[in-house]
Formats: C-alpha cells, sequence, structure tokens
C-alpha cells in the first residue's frame, strides 16, 4: 500500500512511528508461539519503506520444555500473540514486566478459584496455572504467574515464594487506597497531572439540585399569662433571642492575607459519583481552579486578541508538587515573586497577572462566604426533621468563572453520612462534582496495621488531610473526647455490622466524626492521630456498600 502525507515534520514522524507500531503488531501469530516482532524503516529517494521484523518466537507448548528456560512469567499468558517491540510506552517508576489490566489479566489465564493456603495467602488459579501479588507498588500491584500441575494445585499448603499474606485479593482490581488512615500521602490539587486529566474530563457538574428555602421558625417568641383574685389581668411578655454579632472584615484584605487565611481554611468537595468527600486546603482547591482556568485554550486565546495583544507564547504556569501539605505547596506557588509576575494578557489597559487570577478566585470564595454566613445568621431555630442537607456550590462554574451561581443541596435520602456537620463549622464551604478522581492519595511508604483494602463506591466515606484538621482541631474535651470545631471524632469499635463481605478488621480503622454523643466508638489512638490523611465514616454504610459491590461482583460474573 503506497499514500502521501504532508505537515510538520514532528506530525509526520508521530505517524511513522504509529504506522511502524501496526505493522509490527500484525505480523501473523504463530500457535502456541509468543512472537516478538519490530518494525524496520527504510529511507529511499521518494519514499520510506516499513516492514516487519520477526526479532524472536518463544515456544510455549504445556509441559517441560529448554525453550521456556528464560522466558519471563507473563509469557505464558500470551500464547499465539505477537508483541511489539522497540516503541515507546508510559513512564513507570517501578514494576517489572507486562502492565496489564486486572480484569484482562485474570481473563487471559482463564481463572476459575480462589485458593487459601497457609499463612494467610491467597492465590488465584486457572487451569495449569496460578496467579498471586507478590509487592505492591506505588499505583499497583505486582504479579507473578507460574505454571501448575493441576491435580496438585495448592497442595499440602504449600506457599509460592514471595507471595504476600493476608491480602484481599478480591479487591485487587481496583485497591488505590488505604481505608482508615494513611501514614504518607500526596494531595494531588493543583499538581499538572490532575488539573489535565479533570480537564479533559467533559461533565464534571453533579446533578444536585439547588438549595431549597425551608420554612423556620423565627427568632422570638411570645408569652401570655393570666391571673384573677376579685378581677381578672392578663400579662403579655414578648421575647427576642437574638444572637452574637458576626461582622465580616474582608473587605480591603491584601493578597497575601486571603493567601494566608486560605493556606489554613479547611475544605470539603464532594464527589457525586462516588459519594466520598475530600478535606483538603482552600488554597490548594483555589490555585487548583485558577490553573483549570488558564488551561483553557479559549484563555489562553486572550494573550495575542484584543486592541491590546501581549508579545510571545503563552508562559508557562506553575504547578504544584505532590506532598502531604497541599495548603502550604499552594501558598509557596501563589507568593514565589517570579509567578506572581507572569503575565497572562492585556485587557483595559491592564495587565492580567497570575496573582491577580488568584486573587479573583479567592475573593469569590470570599464573596460565597460571608454569603453563606450571612445565610446562617438569618436563619431561625428549626426542628430537626426539617434540617438541610449538606450545602455547597458547584466546582465546575468556579472553573468556568460564572458570574451568578446558584447553592446546591444534597439530598438526605441515599447519602447522608455523619461528618456532613463539619460544613456547619464556621467558615468551611463545601464544593460538589462528579468523577473527580483521586484528589489525595498514599504514598508507597504509607503503612496501615489492616493491610490495604479497597474503598468501595458509595462507602459515604470523607478522606482529610491532616494539615487542613489542625486549625480546627481542639485539645481534649471532657471525659477524654477529640474534638474537630464542634465535632467528636471517635475510632470505631463496634461489628454489629460485619457482613461475609467484610474482612472484619479494615472497617475498624473507619473514624467517626459527628456530633457529640454517647456512642460506642473510642478515642481515636496516636497511630491515627499521627496520620497524614484520616477516612472518616460510619461502619453502616461502609458495610451495606461492601454487600452492594459484591451483588454487582456476582452479577458480573454470572452474566
Amino acid at each position: 500500500m503506497r499514500f502521501s502525507v504532508s505537515g510538520p515534520l514532528p506530525e509526520v514522524a508521530r505517524l511513522i512511528q504509529q504506522l511502524a507500531w501496526i505493522t509490527a503488531a500484525f505480523e501473523p501469530p504463530k500457535k502456541n508461539v509468543l512472537t516478538v516482532s519490530t518494525a524496520f524503516v527504510d529511507i529511499v529517494p521518494g519514499m520510506i519503506d516499513i516492514r516487519p521484523r520477526e526479532l524472536d518466537s518463544q515456544a510455549l507448548l504445556r509441559g517441560p520444555s529448554d525453550s521456556k528456560a528464560n522466558a519471563s512469567c507473563w509469557h505464558q499468558l500470551l500464547p499465539g500473540a505477537v508483541l511489539a517491540y522497540g516503541f515507546p510506552i508510559s513512564e513507570r517508576k517501578e514494576g517489572i514486566g507486562l502492565e496489564i489490566p486486572f480484569d484482562f489479566m485474570v481473563s487471559l489465564a482463564d481463572i476459575r478459584t480462589k485458593i487459601d493456603v497457609a499463612e494467610g495467602v491467597t492465590l488465584l488459579g486457572g487451569p495449569e496455572i496460578l496467579l498471586y501479588p507478590t509487592q505492591i507498588l506505588e499505583c499497583g500491584v505486582q504479579w507473578h504467574c507460574t505454571e501448575i500441575d493441576g491435580n496438585r494445585s495448592g497442595e499440602h499448603g504449600q506457599v509460592p515464594t514471595g507471595a504476600l499474606p493476608n491480602q484481599s485479593l478480591q479487591d485487587l482490581s481496583n485497591r488505590r487506597a488505604f481505608l482508615g488512615f494513611w501514614t504518607k500521602s500526596q494531595v494531588l490539587l493543583g499538581t499538572q497531572d490532575l488539573v489535565e486529566t479533570l480537564r479533559a474530563r467533559k461533565d464534571l457538574e453533579s446533578r444536585f439540585k439547588k438549595a431549597p428555602g425551608g420554612i423556620e421558625l423565627a427568632r422570638e417568641a411570645i408569652f401570655s399569662a393570666g391571673f384573677s383574685f376579685n378581677a381578672q389581668a392578663s400579662i403579655g411578655v414578648k421575647a427576642v433571642f437574638s444572637r452574637t454579632l458576626q461582622v465580616s472584615l474582608e473587605e480591603g484584605r491584601t493578597y497575601f492575607d486571603l493567601v494566608d487565611k486560605a493556606a489554613v481554611q479547611p475544605t470539603i468537595i464532594y464527589d457525586e459519583q462516588t459519594k466520598s468527600g475530600w478535606v483538603i486546603s482552600e488554597m490548594s482547591l483555589a490555585l487548583h481552579v485558577a490553573l483549570s482556568y488558564l488551561s483553557n485554550p479559549r484563555v489562553q486565546e486572550r494573550r495575542h486578541s484584543g486592541p491590546e495583544p501581549l508579545e510571545g507564547d503563552w508562559p508557562q504556569l506553575p504547578f504544584a508538587e505532590p506532598c502531604a501539605d497541599g495548603g502550604s505547596e499552594a501558598r509557596r506557588i501563589c507568593i514565589e515573586s517570579t509567578n506572581c509576575q507572569i503575565k497572562l494578557w492585556s485587557e483595559n489597559g491592564k495587565t492580567k497577572t497570575f496573582c491577580k487570577v488568584i486573587e479573583d478566585v479567592l475573593r469569590d470564595f470570599r464573596a460565597i462566604k460571608t454569603a453563606t454566613l450571612a445565610q446562617n445568621r438569618q436563619s431561625g431555630w428549626r426542628p430537626e426533621f426539617m434540617r438541610p442537607g449538606l450545602r455547597g456550590w458547584e466546582y465546575s462554574e468556579f472553573v468556568s468563572r460564572e458570574s451568578v451561581i446558584f447553592q446546591k443541596e444534597v439530598p438526605f435520602k441515599g447519602h447522608e453520612a455523619p461528618w456532613w456537620e463539619l460544613e456547619r463549622v464556621d467558615g468551611m464551604l463545601a464544593f460538589f462534582g462528579r468523577g473527580l478522581g483521586e484528589l489525595i492519595k498514599p504514598m508507597h511508604s504509607s503503612r496501615h496495621p489492616s493491610g490495604l483494602s479497597a474503598i468501595p463506591p458509595g462507602s459515604r466515606l470523607l478522606v482529610a488531610s491532616r494539615p487542613c484538621l489542625e486549625n480546627n482541631l481542639k485539645g481534649a474535651a471532657e471525659k477524654g473526647k477529640r474534638l474537630v470545631g464542634s465535632l467528636e471524632w471517635t475510632s470505631a469499635t463496634a461489628k454489629r455490622y460485619c457482613n461475609d463481605a467484610c474482612d472484619t478488621t479494615s472497617c475498624l480503622s473507619i473514624q467517626i466524626l459527628g456530633r457529640t454523643s454517647s456512642s460506642s466508638g473510642t478515642s481515636p489512638n496516636r497511630q491515627v492521630l499521627d496520620a497524614e490523611v484520616i477516612m472518616f465514616g460510619e461502619p453502616e454504610y461502609y458495610h451495606k456498600a461492601l454487600i452492594e459491590q459484591k451483588a454487582r461482583r456476582g452479577n458480573s460474573w454470572n452474566g
């Protein structure tokens, strides 16, 4: 086949590379043989000739064979396949061998059973083949594949060399988080990877409706009383209950005042899709919103548009580095002199700089905080059954810089969690989104006493960065209670919600955050208090999510 292409040299080179990969990958396969193939590119006058070239073939017939002496373990998953060799792959800092999705790996191995052997090791078994994890990596799991005699699989409880004990294999397909707390973590808000990932997603807006108005009881009451001797008289008394006067002094605050305040102010981000929340620094969110806004091609066009265009290409934006204290990292980015002076575009005789965009976002946050404060102060007492759900603001509307936004509300039914009360702590804002992904992740060095465990969707958990909570942590209250704002922090102890989908240990790592009460929880231990990330939730919702996840997997398996 012959055809011609034209265009910029990098684009033509990329196309040639893609054609070469296709040529190598579509080399005719051989039965029970793994073929390693590459493409031979020959530049001749007037044309580029691309031809496949077989580098090696590895027999994969079952049974002893000298040809398998130097084969990698994953070769036995791919009999009759063609491996295109010599082409770029995604960069990875750790892990060896073939990078493959969990479901695809299980399908290729024809896994049919789970085998529990000695020392807490669990294996996945297929026809004359075993899979088991050997190492937990930062962003995945290292597996090993080995052949066995089908009649001797798991005989006498033999433990394969290097197999990890006490692993919940049913969750390895999506395990990316610890449950309970993480000793070491990284906040990803404001990093280039997360900014680009979320910007590529088309729909981040939640499906929550606007927060409705409600009927409230006014903060005043009228009492009347009567008494009689020889005549009758009545006395009327009117009482008005006023709250402590609170005034916002945000007006006139400088850029550095706003940044310093936001760096230590916790903020809630709630993901409708997973019914989970994150507590991160308001400064981290402000930086992320600003970078997402400035990454929009339409915004970048302003540099060379209008009556006052600026020279040069769009500048390199200052992204954050993943770290445990996202607020401090975002503050460092936003007060660094070189970053503050980055010129973006000119409009109405003024040059828009990076720090001006950050200031705009922070003042937007201050505006909704002032409005929320006024709303709370004007609200009277309301009975418990009339209390609103979790109220907040749409994340995507700040990224798109909408001029008018409406408060939204998460309904109680199907979403309620005790930690919702955190939003009612003065100064705390909540933002809503959908499919936001992982805003905080555990580091490879993070350790957890009950091991790794996946977070099932719908667990209603709150992943909280401890540096963001520190300013709201109060000392030990009466009877040794630990408080966050006005909320009590305890650790789960009761197992009354455990079911056959629970390993009976991971649920005990859940931390509970709610109104002060005589709950069955205990005060968190020192290991939890020193962790960089704490996960708050409710054991009841977590166990329900486990049952629902097990049912979904069962339906998928039977289907």
